[in-house]
């Protein structure tokens, strides 16, 4: 953050084209707007084949507004390939385009000769945040044109900048033809269903590279979860997208198959038992998943027992989230079955599931024989002075355990300086939180 504005982000485009060291570059948490976006976008571009012809006045009278645009097509550009999560027929992003994916694209800017800048690009930049910028749409599709070009740039955020649908069709597109971007973050950005359907068939070709892709909470409900292989991808993050049970079971379906991708997030994807259900049943035979967040998912305990039973056959998890999820008691000592002989597991998060002292001294008992979990995070459980004995007992025999988080527990003075006690005697730990 560094209160930069548009003419900050064009003085900093200029720079960049005469920079030749660096590498890393970090303008979040600004307000450089669309206009600021696309003159950094300007500076990234290999080559100058696709500059705006434009008209200064617009730009000098301050009519630069988000929703001021007429997009500059290209005709040859085809979105027809297999996605990320659907299939899609084979179209061009012209109007019949935007009909289909019901996007309206809006009036194009004119670019003055200060925000194009001369032929001189940046080469060296690997790393670009433009988060929380009010790029908008306009911003995003001159990002996704330098896109095209840039052979360089690895790391993009564009985390909350309300591209919406058109901004993620214009990215999607560039990326059927970039081959160097590895990590594309979309954090809220109101893409919607056309917008990750658009993204997801952009990463699906022969010349993606992209291994990292978050779109969490963008809107865009179980349609856009019809997750297929990718290629190359390993980190997909969905969370807070309202995928539902339908959209787990055809995660679900990918996953049997998939074995490329080793971290998921489905945190606040309103799943539910039948979602748990068929993720369960995936991860029997998924032998690439390494990281698996299914928090706050109102699975309950019927849901715990079905996961803990695919953890049994599962022997590459190595970490789980299942936070706020009401396991309850019988789900936590489910849990601590599958924990006791557990040998790939190493962080378990099972924040705010109330399974109380019951659940605790099942999982402590299990924390006994454990030989592979190096953080446990038990915050707001209820579990009390009794539960906290438990696993102070199972503290003194690990040999593994590094990371332990008791707070909000309703643990007694006298009971958390015992811990405190046992920390420092303890063989392995570096981190307790009992506040």
């Amino acid at each position: 953050r560094s209160t930069m504005d548009t003419e900050g982000a064009i003085a900093m485009a200029a720079a960049l084209r005469c920079n030749s060291s660096l590498t890393s570059l970090d303008l979040g948490c600004n307000t450089i707007g669309n206009v600021g976006a696309r003159a950094i976008a300007e500076a990234l571009k290999s080559d100058k084949s696709h500059v705006c012809v434009v008209e200064e006045s617009r730009i000098a009278d301050g009519t630069h507004d988000n929703d001021v645009s007429k997009e500059r097509h290209n005709k040859g550009c085809c979105l027809g390939i297999c996605t990320l999560f659907s299939c899609f027929s084979c179209c061009c992003l012209d109007s019949d385009t935007t009909q289909q994916y019901n996007v309206n694209v809006t009036e194009e800017i004119p670019l003055t000769d200060d925000v194009r800048g001369t032929e001189m690009t940046n080469s060296t930049l690997t790393s670009l945040d433009l988060g929380w910028n009010e790029i908008s749409a306009w911003g995003a599709r001159g990002i996704a044109e330098a896109l095209e070009n840039n052979s360089t740039l690895t790391d993009l955020n564009l985390n909350d900048n309300e591209i919406g649908a058109e901004g993620a069709i214009a990215i999607g597109r560039a990326l059927k033809i970039n081959k160097s971007l590895t990590r594309l973050a979309l954090h809220d950005n109101k893409i919607s269903t056309a917008g990750v359907r658009a993204i997801a068939e952009g990463l699906n070709n022969s010349r993606s590279v992209m291994t990292s892709l978050i779109v969490r909470k963008n809107c865009f409900g179980d349609s856009g979860a019809k997750i297929k292989n990718s290629r190359a991808l390993t980190e997909l993050d969905l969370g807070f997208n309202d995928i539902g049970a339908g959209g787990a079971r055809a995660i679900a379906y990918a996953l049997k198959s998939n074995t490329f991708l080793t971290s998921l997030d489905l945190y606040r994807s309103e799943i539910g038992v039948d979602g748990a259900r068929t993720i369960a049943e995936a991860l029997k035979v998924n032998n690439s998943l390494t990281a698996l967040d299914i928090g706050c998912n109102e699975i309950g305990a019927n849901g715990a027992i079905m996961l803990a039973d695919a953890l049994k056959k599962n022997t590459s998890l190595t970490s789980l989230g299942f936070r706020i999820n009401e396991i309850g008691a019988d789900g936590a000592t489910t849990m601590a079955e599958h924990l006791h002989d557990n040998t790939t597991l190493t962080s378990v998060d099972f924040y705010g599931n109330s399974f109380g002292a019951d659940g605790a001294t099942a999982i402590a008992e299990a924390l006994k024989n454990n030989t592979s979990l190096m953080s446990v995070n038990f915050y707001g459980n209820s579990i009390g002075d009794s539960g906290a004995m438990g696993i102070m007992e199972a503290l003194k025999d690990s040999n593994t355990l590094t990371k332990l988080n008791l707070a909000n527990n309703k643990i007694s003075s006298n009971s958390a300086q015992l811990f405190k006690e046992a920390f420092q005697n303890s063989k392995a730990m570096t981190t307790l939180t009992l506040e």
